[in-house]
């Protein structure tokens, strides 16, 4: 969660107790992810693209847990959490992925050119400094400018 932006992180907190409040349990899956990461998931078909969000601390895929158990087939739970979540300024952008969501207002193309969200904290700054230092080779595109 360090790693998210604050206003990710805060509203995933937010999300995350409304959900409770209405007594459906969700659960942070995974937020950062290393590019090294993004590009297992790529490569063995479970991520579309090489280079994702998570590694800027702008995504999150949050799961629903039924008896403690992390499930990805209750449409109707994923549904309710989709409308919290744009309540509190994340989107899910890929209709196909209801777990996934970002920070709104953002996206990859500008992360790429060094555009980044205001707001964010040292935490934050850190991870992605960290993300672009550790930019893995090969036929991804050169890694973003530094914030």
């Amino acid at each position: 969660m360090t790693r998210l932006h604050p206003k990710l992180r805060n509203a995933v907190n937010e999300i995350l107790a409304q959900l409770r409040s209405e007594g459906l349990m969700f659960g942070l899956f995974e937020g950062y992810r290393a590019p090294q990461r993004q590009q297992l998931l790529h490569d063995s078909g479970a991520a579309k693209s090489q280079i994702g969000m998570h590694a800027f601390g702008l995504a999150v895929d949050l799961v629903a847990l039924v008896d403690g158990m992390p499930t990805w087939r209750d449409k109707s739970a994923y549904q309710r959490m989709n409308e919290v979540a744009r309540s509190f300024g994340l989107n899910a952008p890929e209709p196909d992925d209801p777990q996934h969501l970002e920070l709104a207002g953002t996206s990859l193309s500008d992360i790429m050119k060094g555009v980044y969200p205001p707001g964010g904290d040292e935490e934050w700054r850190l991870g992605v400094q960290e993300t672009i230092q550790a930019w893995p080779k090969g036929d991804l595109p050169a890694p973003p400018p530094p914030k």
